[in-house]
């Protein structure tokens, strides 16, 4: 209802006191005015929002795609690590190092050593992998 109002012309009246001049004058006042450009500011500030929200748009596609692209070559170097990492060799190491503790050809304090560094790399190829789940669920979560 305002737009519609900023398009008639406004008339006001008043009592108004005049010290132009050395003498002060009392009178009514009458005044109308007309709106002749009231409307292009807001036509303009209308178009510069539009423009706006098309950029914010265009910059939210871009951070998505940039995510994404992110996300999938994070994915690509971790199952290129899992992979190359051999971790049936790591099982069978952990078979051939309980054989020799019981056979008596290492240590106790030997065989703990080397399967606490199996494990540890058992341990970081699972992370890897739990990594590399979470990534491919990030990168399908729109596709339910």
């Amino acid at each position: 209802m305002r737009q519609k109002s900023e398009w008639l012309p406004s008339i006001s009246f008043g009592y108004r006191r005049n010290t132009e001049q050395r003498e002060a004058i009392n009178g009514f006042m009458v005044g109308v005015s007309f709106p002749l450009y009231s409307n292009s500011s807001n036509v303009k500030a209308a178009r510069e929002r539009r423009q706006s929200a098309e950029l914010q748009v265009q910059q939210a596609q871009h951070d998505a795609e940039a995510s994404l692209r992110t996300s999938y070559e994070q994915l690509q170097g971790l199952q290129q690590v899992i992979n190359h990492s051999d971790v049936k060799l790591l099982q069978e190491s952990l078979t051939l190092f309980k054989k020799a503790l019981q056979q008596g050809e290492i240590t106790a304090l030997a065989y703990y050593v080397e399967i606490n560094s199996i494990y540890e790399k058992l341990q970081r190829h699972i992370d890897l992998h739990s990594q590399s789940v979470k990534l491919l669920a990030e990168l399908h979560r729109n596709e339910l």
